[in-house]
């Protein structure tokens, strides 16, 4: 049996092919279970987020109530200035709600970015609302005054 050496060095080189193949297939499995069971170990935090955001909505819209119905006891010019302020923020309202579907509708890859976003409309809404309310009591005290 004397088998030429190229005969053995090729089939030393196809054998190392196999065997690589064999261990980089294990590695991509490997890497699309960890993926899975990173996504998966993400999902109840993107719920769990989703769920606080829409109850911070429902605070919103309940701080907002709340306002209009001071703004109702308020004198004229102050309920004025209150109700363009209380449109402006229904509006930010819409737009966090808005939001809100998109961040429920994001893909693992997108949903960083979707829930970055969320965030800066909630702190711009709040944001709002505190200059509002600011502002409505200053006018408030000028008009009880004056």
């Amino acid at each position: 049996m004397n088998t030429p050496k190229w005969i053995a060095f090729f089939v030393g080189i196809l054998m190392w092919i196999l065997c690589a193949s064999q261990v980089g297939s294990q590695n991509i499995d490997s890497k699309e279970k960890a993926g899975e069971s990173h996504q998966q170990s993400k999902e109840p935090q993107k719920e769990e987020y989703q769920e606080a955001v829409e109850k911070k909505l429902s605070e919103f819209s309940d701080r907002l109530k709340a306002l209009e119905v001071e703004g109702e006891k308020a004198g004229e010019k102050t309920r004025v200035k209150l109700q363009g302020a209380s449109k402006e923020l229904e509006g930010k309202m819409h737009s966090a709600e808005a939001q809100l579907a998109k961040l429920k509708a994001a893909g693992a890859k997108s949903w960083n970015e979707a829930k970055s976003r969320m965030d800066a409309v909630l702190k711009d809404w709040e944001r709002s609302y505190e200059r509002t309310v600011a502002r409505f009591k200053q006018s408030s005290a000028s008009e009880t005054r004056g």
